[in-house]
């Protein structure tokens, strides 16, 4: 079963969750992008915002790391889909 809700629970199952906007950014082509990404892993997945007035948290934020598995995929939006290794602060 699928949950939908706007704020994720940490410890949930199956949840779709949107409020934190994630963004993650890769090197290409000598320079760096950013794009909104969704955030997935076993448990959950994280929906990116594709307004133009709704910033979005960058993948490495605390909150988030918080809520994704240790092997978490951020998959970058655009013109051609990236599916990275989630960014995290302890990588840098």
């Amino acid at each position: 079963p699928l949950c939908f809700r706007h704020v994720a629970r940490p410890g949930a199952e199956g949840e779709i969750s949107g409020h934190y906007h994630p963004k993650a950014g890769l090197s290409a082509g000598g320079r760096r992008i950013a794009r909104p990404c969704f955030l997935v892993d076993a448990r959950r997945v994280i929906l990116p915002a594709f307004g133009t007035y709704t910033g979005g948290l960058r993948a490495e934020d605390a909150a988030l790391e918080s809520l994704m598995a240790a092997d978490a995929r951020a998959v970058l939006t655009g013109p051609a889909v990236h599916a990275i290794p989630m960014p995290r602060r302890s990588r840098r």
